[in-house]
């Protein structure tokens, strides 16, 4: 032990010596590394053997670290010069990450040297680049600012204007770079605070430099990178008005205001975690300049930084930790939520949806009225939302814009939901439910069938284009709901959604279904398709191989039209369509279960063996006519089944009275699905389907096909799991067929792999 401790004393005394000498900015990484490891801080708080000796040598390296972050700042000085700049946020950075792994013993006697320092250091560097106005209200010093920058280029001479201009930006620049660092070491000891308030003496001396944080350095940071964002925001929607839109979407540089923000935020969440109640005084300009930067133009802001500003605005009800606060915080970001969708879907999505979830919130409002945590945005008295409404930011139709403030709001309810400090609080799920059942329902087919004329065709195009991104969020944060408020034991507010959730996943299912359905995607035979019958059985075994593959082989070969084509619907879409079916079933159990017993077993059999399962059944409903076609025997009577199906099969279709009279699951409905979807096809057509799907010429899934096709199985196995004894014996046969064809399956390539390890 003795002999490991000199070793990392003479390490700390080596390094001290390098920097007492002059810090080398590119070693800095390396030091960083041996610090994190844990090579040079790890140690017994001991007075005796080579112990004392590493103790004396970690003060010593504190006190260098110190004394070289304020070489520059000597006399009140800032950073302005490159170097100095660079080496004073190398010693911030070695300073956060000795402090994020010094151990207690040594870090409490030095923590309010340490942050005092850290204060001093970043207050300085954010003073000197962002000038705070005397007095007067802020337009006006803004306004009388710009005037004397003016005034001052004036009256230097031509040749100089430029290198004035430069020399002023590369200083900020400068300063707000050291102030990130300083931020960035400031919130590395907010988190050690955090894990240390039980020992006595903590809470004391760092609520202190927690209030001085949030005052004078992070909020300062965040209004400045606000009023950035605000004349960048305003200055595009003038050149889109000049009809340049195209020219605002480019990529600009990020200002120095917005590279420091994301540490600044981080700060505030790590002393909002530690000393939330330290963040009280700020937490009304911290909401105000967080709400602007997040519906800031696109071509400024990363959409890195919104999501963080959006976690922010989420954890801000902490300050307070009342429950009434919590739910305001909630209510407003469903708001501002339906705003920005009234405005990106353009009045085509599903008015019915629309008008719920628009009542599911309106019916919060008198609980958010009375909270005063969350400021109203004008002076007459409207609901209080989260962030500026579109009209208030000049916002006339759907752009990248919109798409990355519609994330941010996603972001704030998801981390809303998972974030509930310190105790389970009143969160709107019904509310929280429709909407992202609104945000779930974005389809291309959907909008294109509404009827309606978008006002722009341009946003409508945008609008197509993020339409799978769009869904995709939706169901994760159905998901989201289910995992928290159902899968965990308190999904008393869900119960009544149950099934009304379940009828949402079925409706995707068949269109999933109905969007490969063979007359959409044909072509005329190829004589490509025609393989040798040695290769359409995939490891078949027993006596009847050779006949299933004569039967494979005529299938392909005889059909009129061969399917191409894969279905349109983007994998990640349907991966999280099938993780919100499997948390349905778990949670609604085998009232679910039985309503999506037959959907998931259909999509199964899509998934897993593609176009071909679609051309068998396409084939037996042409020779068939009374077969019914499996992507829509069960559309309710409200849904247009000519949008997703083709005539013929549209043809196949009982009449609308027939199918008003019978419901939408109904008993008869449902033994319909199961008579057209797989559970309808013998076991010997499945084998069939099989052995074609062996013998196609399909390219190879890509990780994203293949991502989908294991959440569809989770899907299986989560319906036998919990309603597997409650299924009828039909279904349940064919949950074998495809379990030992699986396993079949899964059996062989395990034989490959042992045979052969680099074969896959």
């Amino acid at each position: 032990m003795d002999s490991a401790a000199i070793a990392r004393a003479s390490q700390l005394d080596f390094l001290t010596t390098q920097f007492e000498k002059g810090i080398d900015v590119s070693n800095v990484d390396t030091f960083v590394t041996l610090i994190s490891k844990g090579q040079l801080m790890t140690g017994l708080p001991s007075r005796v053997g080579g112990w004392a000796q590493h103790n004396e040598s970690i003060y010593k390296w504190i006190d260098v670290l110190i004394k070289n972050s304020s070489v520059g700042q000597e006399a009140g000085c800032t950073a302005t010069s490159e170097s100095v700049a660079r080496r004073q946020a190398a010693v911030a950075l070695l300073l956060g990450a000795t402090i994020q792994h010094l151990p207690l013993p040594f870090l409490l006697p030095r923590l309010s040297v340490l942050g005092t320092h850290l204060l001093d250091l970043g207050i300085k560097n954010v003073m000197a680049s962002i000038p705070r106005p005397a007095s007067g209200s802020s337009k006006g010093d803004n306004l009388s600012r710009v005037e004397s920058k003016k005034e001052d280029t004036s009256l230097a001479p031509s040749g100089d204007r430029s290198s004035v201009g430069s020399d002023s930006r590369s200083t900020k620049g400068n300063g707000l770079l050291i102030a990130g660092a300083a931020c960035n070491a400031l919130t590395h000891l907010f988190k050690r605070v955090g894990e240390s308030l039980e020992i006595q003496g903590v809470r004391r001396a760092a609520s202190p430099l927690a209030s001085k944080a949030v005052m004078s350095l992070a909020t300062p940071i965040l209004q400045a990178a606000a009023g950035i964002s605000s004349a960048s925001s305003s200055s595009s929607e003038t050149k889109r008005s000049s009809k340049t839109e195209t020219k605002c979407s480019s990529p600009s540089p990020v200002t120095p205001e917005l590279a420091a923000t994301p540490a600044a935020t981080a700060l505030i969440m790590a002393v909002l975690a530690a000393l939330p109640a330290s963040v009280r005084a700020a937490e009304t300009a911290l909401r105000a300049a967080a709400a602007a930067i997040v519906v800031a133009a696109a071509v400024s802001t990363p959409s890195s930084t919104r999501l963080l500003l959006a976690r922010l605005l989420a954890a801000l009800p902490r300050t307070s930790g009342r429950p009434d606060d919590w739910s305001a915080a909630a209510t407003a970001g469903l708001l501002s939520l339906n705003e920005w969708l009234d405005l990106a879907f353009m009045g085509l999505e599903d008015s019915d949806l629309r008008r719920r979830a628009r009542a599911a919130v309106d019916a919060l409002l008198p609980l958010s009225s009375s909270s005063s945590s969350l400021p109203s945005t004008t002076t007459s008295a409207p609901p209080p939302t989260l962030l500026p409404s579109p009209a208030a930011t000049h916002t006339p139709f759907f752009d990248t814009r919109v798409q990355h403030v519609i994330g941010a709001l996603i972001e704030f309810l998801e981390a809303l939901v998972t974030g509930s400090f310190p105790a389970p609080v009143p969160i709107p799920m019904e509310a929280l439910l429709l909407v992202a059942l609104r945000l779930a329902a974005t389809d291309p087919a959907a909008l294109a069938s509404s009827g309606r004329t978008p006002p722009s065709a341009g946003a409508y195009a945008r609008l197509l284009g993020a339409c799978p991104a769009l869904a995709a969020a939706g169901w994760k944060l159905v998901g989201l709901l289910f995992e928290v408020g159902g899968a965990r034991g308190t999904g008393g507010g869900l119960l009544p959604y149950h099934l009304y959730v379940a009828r949402t996943v079925a409706m995707q299912l068949r269109r999933i279904r109905a969007f490969t359905s063979p007359a959409v995607l044909v072509a005329p035979r190829s004589t490509g398709a025609r393989r040798e019958a040695s290769t359409a059985m995939a490891g078949g075994g027993g006596g009847g191989g050779e006949n299933l593959s004569n039967q494979a082989m005529a299938m392909v070969t005889n059909s009129p039209h061969l399917v191409i084509g894969a279905c349109p619907v983007a994998p990640p879409t349907r991966q999280a369509i099938y993780a919100v079916a499997a948390l349905v079933i778990r949670v609604g159990g085998v009232a679910v279960g039985r309503v999506l017993a037959n959907e998931v077993l259909a999509t199964a059999a899509m998934e897993l063996y593609g176009t071909v399962w679609i051309q068998n059944q396409f084939m037996r409903s042409v020779s068939s006519p009374s077969f019914s076609f499996s992507s829509s025997s069960s559309f309710s009577s409200s849904s247009s089944s000519s949008t997703f199906l083709p005539a013929a099969a549209a043809s196949l279709q009982p009449s609308s009275k027939k199918q008003k009279t019978s419901g939408s699951f109904s008993s008869s409905s449902s033994n319909s699905a199961l008579k057209g979807g797989l559970a309808g096809l013998p076991a010997a057509d499945l084998n069939a389907v099989i052995a074609v799907a062996a013998a196609a010429a399909a390219p190879p899934p890509n990780r994203d096909e293949l991502n989908a096709q294991l959440s569809i199985l989770n899907v299986l196995k989560t319906l036998v799991l919990v309603c597997g004894i409650a299924l009828p014996p039909e279904t349940r046969g064919q949950l074998n067929v495809l379990a030992c064809h699986v396993g079949q399956v899964a059996s062989s390539g395990l034989d490959v792999l042992r045979r052969d390890p680099c074969s896959l």
